[in-house]
């Protein structure tokens, strides 16, 4: 559930110890990323990681995770088989969202919440499709080496997933 303010901004309600905030230490930043997972699945959106920065001997020293729908997709354009330029069509994921975490490596070697922006500029999926976000779908090692076995067999998807549906 969420609540729209000035029709264009969603601020995600949830259990106030689902949620983020400043100052938050996790161990590593894959436990504030398995958090943050947590709660972007819990409120409706998908996720994805940003890249990294290492400082002096490789040690990661900030992290940051974004809403699926940060940023705008660049228009590509493609050169057809007659030498002309042709916009390619391609679904519009994104939408400007700022909605996100960051992480800091303190001294001791924690990871501290940073940065932290709730709002999104999208509605969020409902409770019933999140599930079926990018972020929150998951293949478990078992599934993964039946697929792989499928397709090494020239199973094709539809078959392997019958077959995996039948299991």
């Amino acid at each position: 559930m969420c609540l729209s303010i000035q029709g264009s901004i969603y601020e995600p309600e949830c259990d106030a110890s689902l949620q983020p905030y400043l100052g938050m230490e996790f161990d590593s930043w894959e436990q504030g990323e398995a958090f943050y997972k947590n709660y972007a699945h819990h409120v409706g959106f998908s996720v994805w990681k940003a890249p990294h920065h290492k400082g002096d001997g490789g040690v990661l020293v900030w992290k940051r995770f974004f809403c699926s729908r940060q940023g705008w997709r660049q228009e590509k354009e493609n050169v057809d088989g007659q030498g002309k330029k042709r916009k390619r069509k391609i679904k519009l994921t994104r939408c400007g969202c700022d909605a996100m975490i960051g992480f800091m490596r303190k001294p001791d070697g924690k990871y501290v919440v940073a940065r932290f922006v709730k709002a999104h500029t999208h509605e969020l999926s409902s409770p019933s499709k999140t599930h079926l976000l990018r972020s929150n779908r998951e293949v478990s090692d078992e599934v993964r080496s039946k697929l792989f076995a499928c397709h090494k067999a020239m199973i094709g998807t539809s078959a392997a997933y019958r077959l995996l549906s039948v299991e």
